[in-house]
């Protein structure tokens, strides 16, 4: 019940602040249009394509069809620049695609018909269209194969290449409108740091806060609560920019829509939950303000939100490192136009595994300072 009071307290004192939550919610879908239309002619899907890679493939055992069909299936993926290479040393490849040298190594085993694919980080959507390529083929090899065991007349008239396939997601490539709609919808969640950051400032200053513990409100009951109003309102907003992104700029949102609802709600309490812990570690709201609309440049930057930052080497990779917005944009993309959701998963799991840390910190810090934060 308590929990339940403090929501409501946040979600009240937010919404009163009518011109706040017209600009959060505005101002994304105008910049969103603007960024979508100014680009539509340059925008290039040459990032998420499959442009300029080098892969490079091991076959065990002698050389069949299988690993000649698989042969002319990612060469038809493979866009300008990139490269294609078979090697005989699978020591060496692993090694290099530690080092990012190459973008992937694909095992074939021609005795087990088994295709292993190895990847890393850097190249992770690309990866993972080759991956779900793969996963097709050997479908629909399997399903031949079966076929021919138990009606072998039914393939008497089938072409040669029957097994082989078209890319299914080279042309499934972000517009930028569909780029920008997405990941202008997560960048604006983080300003959302700046109301529960303030609001926190302005309690500790007046006393609302040491009033809200002298009561029976224990301290975690506090931040849940706070973190639930806030987050709330933020939803709403999201909820707003998400439909009207979907319904009226038809950007597209992938098939698993409620996992990008998801990842969106994770996102948000994260944000939440730091504008909190910052308004409980810091007294001044102009020197946290400054912080944070300068960290929100460099969280966005480095997170892909200005450009997608695939093929961009080492810069790309510092991202995920100082970044909580890489892992959102980079899950999401990889959901949408790769059809894998590991990526979404682990983004999820480390915006909510954050924020608890941030609610643990925070409770530890009151209690050792008694209630006391001036």
């Amino acid at each position: 019940m308590n929990i339940l009071k403090i929501a409501k307290k946040e979600i009240l004192q937010n919404l009163r602040n009518v011109t706040v939550m017209l600009i959060m919610t505005v101002l994304p879908l105008a910049i969103i249009m603007l960024i979508g239309m100014a680009l539509n002619g340059v925008f290039s899907s040459d990032e998420f394509a499959m442009d300029n890679l080098e892969l490079e493939y091991y076959i065990q055992g002698e050389k069949s069809e299988f690993s000649s069909g698989i042969e002319g299936m990612i060469s038809e993926l493979l866009g300008e620049g990139s490269s294609y290479n078979e090697v005989t040393d699978l020591d060496q490849s692993l090694k290099s695609l530690k080092n990012k040298d190459i973008t992937t190594l694909i095992w074939i085993d021609e005795s087990e018909r088994l295709v292993k694919l190895y990847k890393n980080n850097e190249f992770y959507t690309q990866a993972s269209i080759i991956e779900n390529l793969l996963n097709n083929y050997t479908v629909k090899t399997n399903v031949v194969h079966e076929v021919a065991l138990t009606a072998p007349e039914l393939l008497n008239n089938a072409p040669q290449d029957y097994v082989n396939m078209k890319t299914v997601n080279k042309n499934k490539m972000p517009s930028s409108m569909d780029y920008y709609g997405v990941v202008m919808c997560m960048l604006f969640l983080f300003y959302g740091i700046t109301v529960p950051f303030s609001n926190t400032i302005k309690e500790k200053k007046c006393g609302t806060m040491d009033r809200i513990l002298v009561a029976s409100v224990s301290i975690k009951e506090m931040l849940v609560g706070k973190i639930l109003g806030n987050s709330v309102v933020n939803g709403i907003q999201a909820l707003i920019v998400m439909s009207t992104t979907l319904l009226i700029y038809n950007v597209n949102w992938g098939s698993h829509l409620v996992l990008a609802v998801l990842l969106v709600i994770s996102l948000m309490v994260f944000v939440v939950s730091f504008g909190i812990s910052l308004g409980f570690l810091l007294n001044s709201e102009e020197l946290g303000n400054a912080a944070i609309h300068t960290g929100i440049v460099f969280m966005a930057f480095f997170g892909g939100a200005y450009m997608p930052l695939v093929g961009l080497g080492t810069l790309g990779e510092i991202g995920k490192y100082i970044s909580p917005l890489w892992w959102s944009i980079n899950g999401i993309m990889t959901t949408i136009y790769g059809n894998s959701n590991e990526m979404l998963y682990q983004a999820i799991a480390i915006n909510l595994g954050v924020s608890l840390l941030f609610v643990l910190f925070t409770s530890l810090m009151i209690s050792r300072k008694g209630g006391k934060y001036v």
